[in-house]
């Protein structure tokens, strides 16, 4: 994962333009399956891996159960703070504090590029998930030539700005076919990746077998 101060300034502009233009796309495709698994009346068990500060939960209808975890403890005690109706956790990339089973909807956005053993992290996300359930996540699209050259240039000034740099910010990178066949190959079935607007990002889902 990258360093605190990277992490904690990239949370802080989620909901700030221009960055509204990469990060809404995303939120929106999160909350399309999250209302596509609970329908107009159910409820459902959510779990939000890095969480970060938790701004989505802002959007997401409170008949829900939320449940948000990530690595830095600053940013759970943020969440904490803003947000006491929903459960928040410590915790490291592979080791999840839950039962098998025990969440209808699993999503991370922007956190399998940080990840060194991808196969291994979705293996831990797919055992909390229940049979039938969803997951969902998004990534920076490294398959087309927009995002990288805003990374080199525009992003990478803000981050100069800010005290650090991106470069080897993202170890893990994805374009559409291997996050595609990375999210097949560990087993989730209904596969399907999207770039959002301006190819800037990957936005996929898959759902667990069973159920």
């Amino acid at each position: 994962m990258p360093k605190s101060t990277d992490y904690q300034s990239n949370l802080a502009v989620v909901d700030v333009f221009p960055f509204t233009i990469y990060h809404n796309p995303i939120r929106n495709h999160v909350l399309q399956v999250i209302d596509e698994e609970a329908g107009e009346s159910r409820s459902v068990e959510i779990l939000n891996v890095g969480c970060g500060f938790s701004q989505i939960l802002r959007h997401i209808n409170p008949r829900h159960r939320y449940t948000g975890v990530d690595v830095d403890e600053r940013s759970l005690g943020q969440c904490r703070q803003r947000f006491p109706q929903a459960r928040f956790e410590a915790c490291g990339p592979f080791e999840l504090p839950f039962p098998d089973a025990s969440f209808d909807v699993v999503f991370a956005t922007e956190v399998i590029e940080h990840v060194l053993d991808p196969q291994r992290w979705l293996r831990e996300l797919l055992r909390v998930l229940r049979p039938g359930g969803r997951l969902q996540l998004s990534t920076p699209n490294y398959g087309d030539f927009i995002l990288p050259l805003v990374e080199r240039t525009f992003l990478e000034l803000v981050a100069r700005l800010q005290g650090f740099t991106r470069k080897g910010i993202h170890p893990t990178p994805f374009s559409l076919n291997s996050l595609k066949d990375t999210l097949e190959q560990a087993g989730l079935q209904q596969v399907q990746v999207q770039k959002t607007f301006l190819w800037l990002a990957l936005v996929a889902s898959g759902r667990k077998a069973g159920g």
